[in-house]
């Protein structure tokens, strides 16, 4: 069983046999056992077995008989496996011959089938040979057929190339959009939803940021300032972070989609301009998607260019038909809901004008919701279902910046707002319309229609390009074999080739005009800076409304008034004299047609604008140092909301304060202004040169020794140009803006300018003013100045107007009826008023309009009418001098032609005007004269008229003259008045009315007193103006005044009020003729220095603090009108503008070392020696350090607080708080005897907070010690030599040091005041206060006088405090700010010394 299993390959045990035997087809195992495949091993081991004797078959079979039959199995298996073995050599060789005959069979076979395949192959050889040279004849036929094809279709590629080029460009332009389309729908949607209220060049900033926005993740949420440059140290603060965003992928060019959204060729579109953001505005709003209606707001901006052709081309879209609509209504009109909803049912496109006049209804409302908007989350109110093809747009002839106050509320809310103002590029183009057609029409004519004839080849060669693609595109045969595809492409190139030759000749005849409009550009460059000026005076109050429309109307006036014949510039270029000539017409035509809607202080603005534009126009400027000159450069690189006015910013780099230091002779506060002025370029060295040629500089920035007009002595800059060495001084002496002004003014706007036009119109000249209406229909408002202490005006609007219609209707005057609100008038006397004045032609005059809380409906209705016609809308047309509403020149609308309407409002309440009055009207404001020439030009006028009326005949030159000084005094005192606090205490409500109330009592009563004279003054000076003074110090200068003006002067007076009298020493026999005010304007006119102050009998140094002051009106203003709406900031009072805000830190610091020094001397009641004994005065000196202490407290715990609220407008100011400290060491001294570095006997009236207190201790002090009643005490003064310089206290009384003279000089050989030129204020030597028993007032000096001045008379000289009234903006000479009278000797007339205002000021 072990060779079974061996055989088996079964593990030769008795488990495995057991296993063999058991299967049930062992025999067949055996019986088909595989024998031929044994192998070399195998048949070893069995053999070993076989070979064995007990492996036999006879021995096996003794033991089992079934084994003997498996052994002889076994057996024969080997057998067989060994015959094998044996035989293999034969077989294997009989198998090699076997094969070898098949293979030799096979080759036969092989051969006898290649033989029989070779012939059938020759046979199809033979039949192909035939068809291959058929084949060749016919591919050579084909051939000849191909070579002709290949010809005709490169000349077809060839002759198509060009449109392929641009198809293919438009392919990968069109792939390129597809990837951007994304991101250029999101700028769009952006544009349409936000960019409607904003002026169109902040439009496309706001593009440019966004498109950055979307490429870096980075934006800068502030205007674009040029003067950013400037501060390269300072990062902005968006930026310290790394951007985070998705990167939205946005076309390299706004321009292409902008322009194919709304349907136009971006090949004819250049940049991105205003007028194609506004077209997708329009266009946005006018699909179905939009929520709200929109709002156009200056809609008279957007007619003015509308009419003119548009350089834009493409397809007839909605957007190019924004002008279009089916129905245009007026918001006032009576049957408005009636054709809103007719429209609405009709589906039109409606234009409803004039939305400020509009009254809102629940049924308006409703019609204002659009139904897209109904969709809206959230959205409750029903909407009603109107026609689909609906539109509706709102317009105002009103700026954005008006419409939230004109509009209601209720309707902004439901409307969004498009600005239509145009762009400085739009503007430019106007005036450039207005100058070429004024003065060069032929060759404006020729340029438009060169441009038009562009604009249609243009047009052409797009339908032309178009159609080519639209018979390609239409084709249904391939294009070779289309027979008409190649004449068409041809015919295509032929039109194209013309049509594009023909517009490179219009190219080439638009660059010759070029040269030819090249000065006319910049004219209209310069004209369009002078509009943005206005915008910017309008800024400035809520009164004002420039539109364009108006100055576009004063421009063509202006042009109007040339005195020769238009020129003839088809060929040649326009000399410069002739474009100086017009820029001088213009210029001077502008200032005048606007002054009289202007007050001063901004007039004056307007003017300093007027002068930059023009230096930025005449000399080479750039846009930083213009962007620097009125913006100025302390806050560079901070947000405006975040500048404190004056603060010194810290210097700009570790250099700036080791190597280049300042002078110590510049001011701390524009330090860093003039490290920042030196990174222009035209200053570069600037602040090397300040300290290597210091005395050249001061010497230079010094006035009036030195002005701007002059070249910078210091060669290192002597290069500068007028307006960057303004810029320097500005940056400099901030405190002489308004001589800056001036002289920047009398640079392109002195005397020449002025005659070039007649009498500029304003309030002071009701003949002029006059002129100046009869040229414009309409109504007018007059706008008073608003209420306050420095609000006034000498011209009563009532009056002036009474005036003015005096000179209308060819000299025969026009009756006046006022009605007066505040009184109790009824709605019937107003209609029945506006009903005769249309009649008869009279002025209607609606009196204090502030007062009227609401106009009554019926009334306003009957002006809207008026001022409407009867179209039911308001239009305008144009006319050489302004804009004039068609229903005022339309008799059926106002009726009679001299009818008028006048309103009369405050500031404070421009609103308080019908809107459609404000809409339309002529605006003027009622304003003082502004300079003294104007001023008495006036008033002569008034009492001339009064003098030659026929109630008053017989005047002759003795009673003239005291009319004509009650004219001048009358003029002197409203000038003096312009000085304000630096010449009196309060301001005074002197009018017009006064001055014919003195005249009248001249003509009708003085002549019956005895003194004349000295009746007239006593009613001037007491009753007339003194009646409206309360102040004392006030009165006493009034009365000095009518002195001066009524009385003769004596011969050693020197100038003053008194010096304007020559201009009436005229012949007698003119005082009844007409030409006798001719003659005194005559007169007036020659008077030379009337704007010097001594003519008005001020001193010469109040010349410097006159301009000072209003150099810091100036810089408000400024500030004012250059900031944004909402941005405005408030600067201040008016004398602050020195003061610095110091840093929280230092204040503090300060403070509490402060506090602290003074709490240890609090402890310490010891006098020392040679301090004051007890008594009044050492109880007044602890009550004042008391006082001290606990405002130095009071003043540290505010700081506290206002450092925890991080709020500055309380905090102390530094000369504040160098006040306290110097106020704590003088203190200190009198209570301990410490030398505060002063006179060691002596004290200072200004280290005592209440000054007056100090002298009734003195006069307490005698009291006690005498034993006597302190009414029988007074105090005696007596001024010390020169050379006496006291060391210790006197034994009776105090000496008083630190005291300046102001308006006068002291002598100190006569001891006595006299007259002075100088400015500045002069050191009184120390003065001896004593009280004195029994005396019932101040006296002479104890000490008499020198002999030669014994004869000189007494000035009780007011004595002030320097600090008093200066946190007020004012220099305090009220009455209550004056400590005592110091009776003074004085070498002049006491009261020129009142009229100078001389004072003793005490100092620190």
């Amino acid at each position: 069983m072990d060779s079974i299993c061996l055989l088996f390959n079964c593990p030769r045990n008795w488990e495995s046999n057991k296993q063999l035997l058991g299967q049930p087809n062992f025999y067949q195992e055996l019986e088909f056992f595989d024998r031929t495949k044994m192998s070399d091993d195998l048949y070893n081991q069995l053999g070993k077995i076989v070979k064995r004797k007990d492996f036999r078959p006879e021995t096996v079979q003794r033991v089992s008989r079934a084994c003997g039959s498996l052994c002889s199995w076994v057996h024969s298996v080997y057998q067989y496996a060994s015959l094998q073995r044996h035989m293999a050599p034969q077989v294997a060789r009989k198998e090699q011959l076997g094969l070898r005959m098949a293979e030799s069979r096979g080759r036969l076979r092989v051969a006898r089938l290649q033989e029989e395949e070779v012939r059938s192959r020759l046979e199809d050889l033979e039949k192909q040979q035939q068809l291959v040279r058929q084949e060749q004849d016919d591919l050579k036929t084909q051939l000849c057929k191909a070579k002709t094809l290949e010809t005709e279709a490169v000349a077809a590629v060839k002759q198509v190339s060009r449109h392929i080029d641009q198809w293919e460009s438009t392919a990968q332009d069109t792939e390129m959009t597809s990837q951007t389309i994304t991101g250029d729908a999101l700028i769009l949607a952006a544009i349409i939803t936000y960019l409607g209220p904003f002026w169109p060049d902040i439009r496309v900033e706001l593009m440019r940021k966004w498109k950055q926005l979307c490429d870096t993740g980075r934006i800068s949420v502030y205007p674009e300032d040029p003067r950013a440059s400037l501060d390269t140290n300072s990062a902005p603060t968006q930026h310290n972070s790394p951007p985070v965003h998705i990167p939205i992928p946005i076309g390299a060019d706004l321009r292409t989609a902008l322009a194919r959204a709304v349907g136009m060729d971006p090949r004819w579109v250049d940049g991105v301009p205003p007028r194609l953001v506004l077209k997708l505005l329009l266009w946005g709003f006018s699909g179905l998607w939009a929520q709200h209606w929109p709002l156009l707001a200056d809609a008279q901006q957007h007619a003015e260019i509308s009419t003119r052709p548009t350089q834009l081309t493409g397809k007839n879209t909605v957007s190019q038909r924004e002008g279009e609509y089916g129905m245009v209504v007026s918001a006032d009109d009576s049957e408005l809901m009636h054709k809103l909803s007719k429209a609405s049912g009709k589906g039109l496109r409606v234009l409803l004008t004039h939305v400020e006049r509009v009254i809102p209804t629940p049924q308006l409302l409703a019609m204002l919701v659009r139904p897209a908007g109904s969709r809206c989350p959230g959205f409750r109110r029903p909407v009603p279902v109107a026609h689909p093809n609906f539109r509706l747009f709102l317009s105002s002839p009103l700026p954005v910046r008006l419409l939230l106050k004109e509009v209601h509320p209720s309707i902004l809310a439901e409307v969004r707002v498009i600005d239509l103002s145009l762009s400085a590029v739009d503007v430019q183009e106007l005036m450039l319309t207005e100058l070429v057609q004024s003065e060069c029409p032929e060759l404006w004519n020729q340029h438009c229609l060169v441009k038009a004839d562009k604009q249609s080849l243009q047009d052409k060669l797009c339908q032309e390009e178009g159609s080519l693609m639209e018979y390609i595109l239409q084709s249904i045969t391939p294009l070779l074999q289309d027979p008409e595809f190649l004449s068409r492409v041809s015919a295509c190139q032929t039109a194209s080739h013309s049509l594009q030759a023909e517009i490179q000749g219009l190219m080439l005849e638009l660059e010759r005009h070029k040269p030819l409009l090249a000065d006319f550009q910049r004219v209209a460059q310069l004209a369009t800076s002078l509009y943005q000026a206005l915008q910017e005076v309008e800024r400035l109050s809520p009164i004002y409304f420039f539109p364009l429309r108006n100055f576009r109307f004063a421009v063509r006036g202006a042009l109007a008034m040339k005195g020769r014949t238009d020129m003839s510039c088809t060929g040649d270029v326009v000399t410069g004299a002739v474009m100086a000539e017009i820029t001088h017409r213009m210029i001077s035509h502008l200032l005048t047609q606007y002054r009289p809607c202007l007050f001063e202080s901004h007039a004056t603005l307007l003017r300093l604008l007027v002068a930059v534009a023009l230096f930025c126009h005449n000399e080479p400027c750039s846009e930083l140092e213009r962007v620097a000159f009125l913006k100025g450069l302390g806050d560079v690189g901070s947000p405006v909301c975040a500048v404190k006015h004056g603060s010194p910013p810290p210097p700009s780099s570790p250099t700036q304060t080791s190597q280049h230091v300042l002078p110590s002779w510049v001011p701390l506060q524009i330090q860093g202004e003039v490290f920042r002025l030196e990174k222009i370029p035209a200053f570069k060295g600037l602040i090397t040169s300040l300290n290597t040629s210091p005395r050249q500089w001061q010497e230079y920035l010094r006035f009036p020794s030195s002005t701007l007009v002059g070249p910078v002595p210091c060669r290192s800059h002597s290069h500068l140009s007028t307006l960057q060495r303004a810029l320097l001084w500005k940056t400099m002496l901030p405190h002489w803006l308004a001589i800056v002004a001036d002289d920047m003014g009398a640079c392109h706007l002195g005397q020449p300018l002025r005659s070039a036009v007649v009498e500029a119109p304003h309030t002071g000249s009701p003949e002029a003013l006059s002129r100046f209406l009869c040229k414009r229909d309409g109504p007018v408002i007059i706008t008073m100045p608003d209420l306050g202490r420095e609000a006034w005006t000498s011209i009563q609007p009532l009056r002036l107007i009474q005036q003015v219609a005096k000179y209308q209707a060819d000299m025969k005057g026009v009756h006046v009826k006022i009605i007066s609100f505040g009184e109790i008038f009824h709605k019937e006397i107003i209609m029945s008023a506006l009903d005769n004045a249309t009649k008869e032609g009279h002025w209607l005059v609606f009196n204090n309009c502030h007062l009227l809380k609401e106009w009554n409906k019926e009334v306003l209705n009957k002006i809207n009418q008026l001022l409407s016609g009867s179209k039911g809308y308001h239009t305008d047309v144009e006319s050489e001098e302004g804009l004039i509403p068609v229903a005022s020149s339309s008799p059926s609308s106002l009726g009679h032609p001299r009818f008028k309407m006048w309103f009369i409002t405050r500031g404070y309440t421009p609103h308080s005007i019908p809107a459609v009055v404000r809409v339309s009207a002529l605006r003027l404001v009622c304003d003082s004269p502004w300079d003294m020439k104007e001023e008495l030009l006036s008033s002569l006028r008034q009492v001339v008229s009064v003098a030659q009326s026929e109630s008053t005949a017989g005047i002759t030159a003795s009673n003239m003259a005291p009319i004509l000084r009650c004219a001048i005094l009358h003029s002197v005192l409203l000038q003096r008045q312009t000085y304000k606090y630096l010449g009196q205490g309060e301001i005074y409500y002197w009018t017009q009315e006064d001055l014919l109330a003195l005249v009248d009592a001249q003509l009708k009563m003085v002549k019956y007193c005895e003194d004349q004279t000295e009746a007239l003054e006593y009613l001037a000076a007491t009753v007339i103006y003194g009646g409206h003074v309360a102040d004392a110090a006030d009165l006493e200068a009034v009365e000095c005044v009518a002195k001066a003006c009524l009385r003769p002067s004596p011969p050693h007076w020197g100038s003053g009020p008194h010096t304007l009298s020559d201009i009436f020493h005229i012949p007698g026999h003119f005082c009844n003729e007409p030409g006798l005010l001719p003659n005194l304007e005559h007169r007036v006119q020659t008077l030379p220095n009337t704007n010097n102050p001594l003519v008005l009998g001020f001193s010469a140094g109040l010349t410097e603090e006159l301009v000072k002051v209003k150099s810091h009106t100036l810089n408000i203003l400024l500030c004012n009108s250059q900031e944004t709406i909402g941005l405005v900031r408030s600067l201040g009072s008016l004398q602050s503008y020195t003061a610095v805000l110091p840093e929280l830190n230092q204040a503090r610091d300060r403070l509490q070392t402060l506090r602290d020094s003074l709490g240890r001397k609090e402890d310490s009641r010891i006098l020392s020696v040679g301090t004051v004994s007890l008594g009044p005065l050492r109880n007044f000196l602890q009550t004042e350090w008391d006082g001290l202490v606990d405002m130095v407290s009071s003043l540290l715990s505010d700081q506290a607080n206002q450092n925890c609220k991080q709020n500055n407008s309380s905090l102390l100011t530094l000369s504040n708080l160098s006040r306290l400290e110097r106020r704590a060491e003088l203190l200190r001294a009198y209570l301990w005897n410490e030398d505060p570095n002063g006179s060691p006997g002596s004290y200072q009236l200004s280290a005592f907070d209440n000054a007056r207190g100090f002298l009734a201790a003195i006069m307490r002090e005698a009291a006690q010690a005498k034993q006597r009643d302190i009414s029988n005490v007074s105090l005696c003064f007596q001024v010390l030599s020169v050379g006496t310089s006291p060391v210790s206290f006197p034994l009776s009384g105090v000496y008083l040091s630190g005291l300046e003279l102001r308006g006068a000089l002291w002598d100190t050989r006569l001891g006595a005041l006299q007259d002075t030129l100088s400015p500045k204020p002069c050191l009184l030597p120390v003065l001896w206060v004593r009280a004195r028993i029994g005396s019932t007032g101040t006296s002479r000096n104890i000490d008499s006088p020198p002999f030669n001045a014994s004869h000189l008379p007494i000035y009780n000289c007011p004595l002030y405090l320097d600090h008093v009234g200066h946190e007020n903006g004012d220099w305090g000479l009220a009455e209550a700010n004056i400590i005592t009278r110091v009776p003074l000797v004085a070498k002049l007339d006491p009261v020129l010394c009142t009229l100078r205002r001389v004072r003793l000021v005490s100092t620190l």
